[in-house]
Order: C-alpha cells, then sequence, then structure tokens
C-alpha cells in the first residue's frame, strides 16, 4: 500500500522458521520496526525457503523484484557451506584426510586439518557463493532496491517479552 515501506527477507530454514510464525526473525523485525514507528508503516513479507542456497535466490531475483519491495535482508550461507561446499571439500580431501575422517576422534581433535587450507575455502567462498551475493545485490539496486545482507540474524532473548520468547 502506498506509504508503506516493504522488506523481503531472503534466506533458506533459518529464515522461513521459528517456533511460529510470529516468532520467525522476519516477523519480529516487521513488529519491532512497526513499534518503534507507532504505525503500521512496515511490511516485512518472509520469502525464506528452506534448501535454498544463494545460487537459487539469485535465479529468483525477478520474482523478488516483483514484490515490490524497498529493502532485501539477505541471510544466506548455512546450506551453502554446509550443503554445497563442505561435501565439496570432503570429496576432493587427500586420501589420508579421508581415511582420518572416517574416526569420531579424529574429526573432533584434528578436524580442521581434514579440511583445504583456509585460503582454499576462501576462495571456493569467494568464487561461488559471494558471487551470487554480489550478483544479487548489484541487481537489486539496479532496480532501486536497497540491500542488507546479515551474517547472522537472531534477536537478543534478554529483549524478547515472554510471548516473544515463547515462555
Amino acid at each position: 500500500p502506498e506509504g508503506t515501506y516493504r522488506i523481503l527477507c531472503l534466506g533458506a530454514s533459518t529464515t522461513e522458521e521459528g517456533p511460529v510464525n510470529d516468532l520467525t526473525y522476519p516477523a519480529i523485525l516487521e513488529t519491532l520496526l512497526n513499534n518503534r514507528i507507532g504505525a503500521n508503516l512496515v511490511d516485512v513479507i518472509n520469502c525464506g525457503i528452506p534448501g535454498m542456497n544463494s545460487l537459487k535466490h539469485r535465479m529468483k531475483m525477478a520474482d523478488y523484484l516483483a514484490l515490490e519491495p524497498d529493502l532485501i535482508v539477505v541471510y544466506n550461507a548455512v546450506n551453502d557451506i554446509c550443503h554445497d561446499l563442505f561435501p565439496l571439500w570432503i570429496k576432493n580431501a587427500s586420501p589420508l584426510q579421508q581415511r582420518l575422517r572416517e574416526s569420531r576422534f579424529a574429526c573432533r581433535y584434528f578436524g580442521r586439518y581434514l579440511l583445504p587450507e583456509a585460503t582454499q575455502m576462501a576462495a571456493d567462498i569467494q568464487n561461488s557463493k559471494i558471487s551470487n551475493l554480489a550478483f544479487i545485490s548489484r541487481y537489486a539496486r539496479e532496480h532501486g532496491v536497497e540491500v542488507a545482507i546479515c551474517r547472522f540474524a537472531a534477536p537478543d532473548p534478554q529483549r524478547l517479552s515472554r510471548e516473544e520468547r515463547g515462555d
């Protein structure tokens, strides 16, 4: 509606899910902003889809822009790293690293040495995931939409009411 500021929250299950819909971070964001303003002038749409990664969000940008947002908040990396890159790093590990990965002891105490070097992991993240986020940001801005990229989105439990915490 006219005079409403629309925010889209993109992400996967960490965006989409909560104990109940009112306790997802997009719903909490909408409540907090409207309470601060003192009117219902902010509309936050939860576009979280379980299992999504940055590439899939990149492919849906035209759909997201059809919702006419003023701001897009992107909180997406868990699936990119855990389901896309981590299996690749394990697959490409040396035979010794793969063998040691079978040991719970080795994984617990020496797990860092069973992965690629930090520079290789950073390069993989940059080349495949950060490039998707950069595209999302650039594409949205080219269409007049601001973008905020979150590295972690979570409310401070101490600041939530008993109802918001689900007590």
